[in-house]
């Protein structure tokens, strides 16, 4: 709970600290001040969206913000929560300020009502409620013109209210934050100080016909003054190109008349040619006759004498080569030996081809083992050549015996088989006199024969020379396929030769019998040939008539179809038919062509006349915007408009006079309003800002920089011309101010007041004037923020009635930022202009009326009472 009053002295400073709720505190003069939501803001840049609202008021129904307020001795309440939708709802409450209404007593304490218990406990006490719904009807409440009435604001009548917004509010929100305030608020602000915030200039694309009508109804003016000469030579031009026609129509009757005539005698003449070529014809066929026959005689044996030189020709071919081949019996040796070498080649393939065509690694491996196994047995060899047991008998099974004997297995035999040991012995050894009977079971001991082992070796070493060769053919197979190709080819060569010089004798019978034929078809051939050329002679003869004949045909069929194609250029020009003068036809041909040259000539005179009539018909059209197709209905119509000028003249007086009311006179007027409002700037503001003290700031200036296109556009507008024959002549600077005008019209948007200029912000500190953009810091932060609270409140000041009954609430924040020497100058000026302000800051700061402190309880609790948290100097002192 606090309760902050407002009536003791002139300043206020919130004393507490940070984060107890000093901001929270002062910032609820937005719903007072603002009402409109979009307006507010709060402590950190907040707007009035759901948290915030819930911060100022947890529970709808139990959380209230109360303003009392005193117009004409008179005290009420506006007592302000929110429902469970988030909006801000208004209630009014025509008593002064108790706090029992709020708070029921119980045994256990004060418990605080819900609204609806409130509004009972008011009415009961006598109270008048009223809730407000509508957001025009709260600010009618807060906000009305006059002191005659017991609103929050009294406002003067520079203040405009539209909607949910009104001059104060618009302004006021500064005050909430100055760091809101820019060069582009600033211009605002001055704006609605002059009550121009809302002033603009409207042009409706509705209004563009007016325009295009003007322009339309002058320009057909000064087209009928400009086209007279044009219109007399069209009518003249008309007058020509009918005789023209007239006189083509009748040349071309002759014409056709006479080319008539000619193309009959044309005719009777191509029908006795023709009939002459039909003659000749006939006999030239008889002759063509005659001439296939021999024709095809001559060629029949020309094909035949051409077969047989060929075919003896080949003959001496085949003679020559076999003269210059060997011998048949030395051709039958090559072909052996041919033979015998592909069957080499052809068994290595297949040999190889027979061992599975092993790859050549797995043929190397067993290389190898053949290689060792020869080494081997080489050596077992050389080492028994040498051994006593290969040369003690000759017989293999005696050898065997003995070298079983000789085994270390006899040592190892039981002693039962010692029949009679040994009695005497020496170093030569004749197997004693003792006697040693072997088991019928004892094994014979295999002994190697060297010349059985030679045998192994060369058998093992035949077995290797194999692989070797599988080997290479592995490696070589593709190389080995082509010498087995090449050999083949070789042996058909051979085959082929052999029987060449086996069929030499046929060969030579053969060719000289193709000779004697030969010369028999030849002298033939020589009797057809001369028959042929008497026949040729015959019929070139009679094609040169015929061609004579044809060329006379088609001489004449030329000049029938010349005439034909002059005709029908003569019908394409699609001329009416009108009756031929005979004393005017003409019999020869040039005469005729003669006749149709002049047609085409005065048809291009007429085409010419005509395109130039067209032309200028055109030009006419395109002028006067005339949509007609007939030339005499535009020649009617033309001169009706020539008659038709005065009544024209009279039409755009009026049009103008409309422009002037619609368009000229509120550009002026708007431009007129600019120049009043710099006054109001240059002037007022201005003068009231020089008598302020801020800090080291000797003055304080805003300038305005107008949009100079916009509004030299607007001076355009306003300067239209309005006597008629300026804009009957459409002079080039009144057709550019109607341009210009166009332009705005079919944009058409509103031009704002705060459209026509720019502002600049002037200072002058310590002797220099420098520009400052408002959007950064102009000075330090003390001077920083009073310019800016200053330039607010001396608006404010114009727009709210100045009347200590009429005092306007503000809150500075951190007020020690501001230093000791401006903040008099601040308290001082709030009270010259009935503001009363409020600061905040942690500690007591000298220098105003009364102090509130705010501290938590023990308890966690936030309770500021006026009667018991307020010190005031006056009392102190």
């Amino acid at each position: 709970m606090a309760e902050v009053g407002f009536e003791h002295g002139h300043s206020l400073q919130l004393v507490g600290p940070n984060n107890v709720g000093k901001s929270s505190l002062i910032y609820a003069l937005n719903f007072l001040f603002l009402v409109n939501k979009r307006l507010m803001n709060f402590s950190g840049q907040r707007t009035a969206d759901k948290e915030t609202l819930a911060h100022y008021f947890p529970s709808p129904e139990r959380s209230f913000i109360l303003f009392e307020v005193k117009k004409r001795d008179r005290r009420y309440c506006m007592l302000v929560h929110r429902n469970a939708d988030n909006e801000v709802l208004y209630t009014r409450i025509d008593q002064p300020y108790q706090r029992s209404y709020f708070f029921e007593e119980q045994a256990d304490g004060q418990h605080l009502r819900n609204y609806k218990e409130l509004m009972r406990t008011a009415v009961k006490a006598g109270a008048k409620v009223k809730k407000i719904d509508q957001v025009q009807e709260i600010l009618k409440h807060i906000y009305q013109v006059g002191d005659r009435n017991d609103a929050v604001v009294w406002l003067t009548d520079k203040c405009k209210i539209s909607g949910t917004y009104n001059s104060f509010n618009k302004v006021y929100r500064y005050l909430i934050n100055s760091k809101l305030i820019d060069n582009r608020a600033l211009k605002d602000i001055l704006l609605i100080a002059d009550s121009r915030d809302q002033d603009e200039l409207s042009y409706s694309r509705q209004n563009i016909q007016q325009i295009d009508r003007l322009r339309y109804q002058s320009q057909q003016l000064s087209v009928l003054k400009n086209i007279e000469a044009e219109f007399t030579q069209f009518k003249s031009l008309v007058s020509e190109v009918k005789a023209h026609y007239e006189l083509l129509c009748q040349q071309a009757a002759t014409f056709f008349a006479s080319a008539n005539l000619r193309r009959a005698t044309l005719m009777e003449q191509r029908h006795r040619k023709k009939q002459e070529i039909e003659q000749m014809e006939g006999e030239l066929q008889a002759k063509s006759v005659e001439n296939d026959r021999i024709n095809q005689q001559k060629g029949r044996l020309d094909y035949e004498l051409r077969q047989l030189k060929s075919e003896a020709q080949t003959l001496q071919q085949q003679q020559q080569q076999a003269l210059e081949l060997p011998a048949e019996s030395l051709l039958e040796q090559q072909l052996q030996n041919q033979q015998e070498k592909v069957e080499q080649l052809w068994f290595r393939l297949q040999q190889y081809a027979a061992n599975a065509a092993q790859p050549p690694e797995q043929l190397q491996r067993r290389i190898e083992r053949l290689d060792q196994q020869i080494q081997r047995k080489a050596a077992q060899q050389a080492d028994i050549n040498d051994w006593l047991i290969a040369h003690l008998a000759k017989d293999d099974a005696q050898r065997r015996l003995l070298n079983s004997i000789l085994h270390p297995d006899i040592a190892r035999l039981p002693k039962a088989q010692i029949k009679k040991p040994i009695s005497q012995a020496s170093r030569l050894i004749e197997l004693f006199d003792g006697q040693i009977e072997l088991p019928e079971d004892f094994p014979m001991q295999e002994v190697s024969n060297p010349g059985q082992l030679a045998e192994e070796v060369a058998e093992l070493q035949q077995e290797r020379d194999r692989y070797a060769q599988l080997m290479d053919t592995a490696q070589n197979s593709a190389e080995i396929k082509k010498q087995l190709e090449a050999a083949k080819a070789k042996r058909q060569e051979l085959e082929e030769s052999l029987q060449q010089v086996r069929a030499l004798p046929e060969i030579k019978n053969e060719l000289k019998s193709q000779q004697q034929a030969i010369r028999k078809l030849e002298k033939q051939l020589n009797t057809l040939e001369q028959e042929y050329r008497t026949v040729q002679e015959d019929l070139q003869r009679r094609q040169r008539a015929i061609r004579q004949l044809q060329e006379e045909v088609q001489g004449i069929e030329q000049s029938t179809r010349d005439m034909e194609r002059d005709q029908r250029e003569v019908e394409e020009m699609n001329l009416p038919v009108m009756e031929p003068d005979a004393q005017e036809m003409v019999r020869t041909p040039d005469a005729i062509r003669q006749l149709f040259n002049q047609i085409k000539q005065l048809r291009k005179e007429v085409a010419q006349k005509r395109e130039a009539r067209q032309r200028l018909f055109q030009q006419l059209k395109d002028k006067t915007q005339f949509d007609l197709a007939d030339e005499q209905q535009f020649v009617t119509q033309l001169e009706q408009e020539m008659l038709s000028i005065g009544d024209k003249q009279q039409s755009i007086e009026s049009l103008l006079e409309s422009i002037a009311v619609q368009f000229a006179n509120p550009a002026q007027r708007f431009l007129d309003a600019y120049e009043e409002f710099k006054a109001f700037v240059h002037h007022e503001f201005n003068q009231t800002m020089g008598e302020i003290q801020i800090s080291n700031l000797e003055s304080l200036n805003v300038l305005l920089e107008p949009n100079e296109r916009l509004q030299n556009d607007l001076r355009s507008i306003a300067e239209l011309s309005l006597t008629t024959d300026g804009l009957f002549r459409m002079p080039d600077h009144t057709a550019k101010r109607l341009d210009i005008l166009r332009e705005y019209l079919e944009k058409g948007q509103a031009i704002a007041f705060s459209d026509l200029f720019n502002l600049q912000l002037r200072l002058s500190i310590n002797g220099k004037v420098r520009s400052v953009n408002l959007g950064r810091q102009v000075e330090s932060d003390g001077t920083d923020r009073m310019l800016r609270l200053i330039i607010v409140m001396a608006v404010i000041s114009r727009l709210s009635q100045r009347s200590p009954d009429n005092r306007v609430v503000l809150f500075i924040d951190e007020i020690a930022t501001i230093d000791g020497k401006n903040r008099p100058q601040l308290v001082e000026f709030c009270k010259e202009h009935h503001f009363y302000p409020i600061f905040a800051a942690p500690d007591i700061v000298d220098g105003f009326d009364q102090y509130l402190l705010i501290q938590r309880q023990p308890s966690g609790q936030l309770v500021v009472d006026e009667q018991k948290h307020v010190i005031q100097v006056a009392q102190a002192v």
